[in-house]
């Protein structure tokens, strides 16, 4: 916070103690940068007024897209611009390690969050698989992209299938298949492969159950 102005929001202290904020020829308010790039050190001598695109140009050069990303819509750019930019900052933060999908908290939550948010849509009525007719219209809408299953889709299908056996996520991957997983039932002494057919059969349905 400023010990003169009172305030910790940065736009005001450079008003404050260096001058009015210029507007660029489109009549957009110019951008306040941190020299230093910590944005809590909001003394005046770190901070330059510049325009959108010499910020946005600014942390290019630096390598921080999350920040392009935040300049990017602010500067009204193309939607196709804004979801590259943003699949450029999510690969970032995937490989710092800082993507909310790595975080613990997310991991841990994430099945809960699926099955309360699937249980609100089923009652709002608007999950996928109650309406057939919207299914059957985004079906025919993914069709008409020229992408939906074309080669170059089950390619990349399969290509998406053998990563996910291979860091053996796929819940059919050695192990973890239910149709391979061998069972020994503990009242007939049954062995076999296929446990989500044995339960069927053996364990609390075995006939030799005392």
């Amino acid at each position: 916070m400023c010990k003169y102005c009172g305030t910790q929001k940065y736009r005001k202290i450079y008003e404050n103690h260096v001058g009015p904020i210029l507007e660029d020829d489109m009549g957009r308010t110019y951008e306040i940068h941190h020299i230093d790039g910590d944005r809590h050190n909001n003394n005046p001598n770190n901070l330059k007024s510049v325009s959108m695109q010499e910020h946005y140009n600014i942390h290019h050069s630096q390598g921080d897209i999350a920040a392009c990303l935040r300049i990017a819509v602010k500067m009204k750019k193309s939607k196709e611009e804004i979801k590259e930019i943003a699949s450029m900052a999510n690969k970032q933060r995937l490989e710092d390690g800082t993507h909310i999908f790595q975080t613990k908290e997310f991991k841990s939550n994430l099945s809960k969050w699926s099955k309360d948010t699937a249980n609100k849509r089923v009652l709002e009525g608007t999950h996928p698989w109650q309406d057939s007719e919207k299914q059957r219209e985004r079906q025919l809408k993914r069709v008409a992209t020229g992408f939906y299953q074309t080669d170059k889709w089950k390619k990349a299908c399969s290509e998406r299938g053998n990563r996910t056996i291979e860091n053996r996520s796929n819940p059919f991957s050695e192990g973890k298949n239910p149709g391979k997983i061998q069972f020994t039932c503990p009242h007939c002494n049954k062995i076999g492969n296929g446990l989500a057919n044995a339960k069927r059969w053996h364990f609390d349905n075995c006939k030799s159950k005392i």
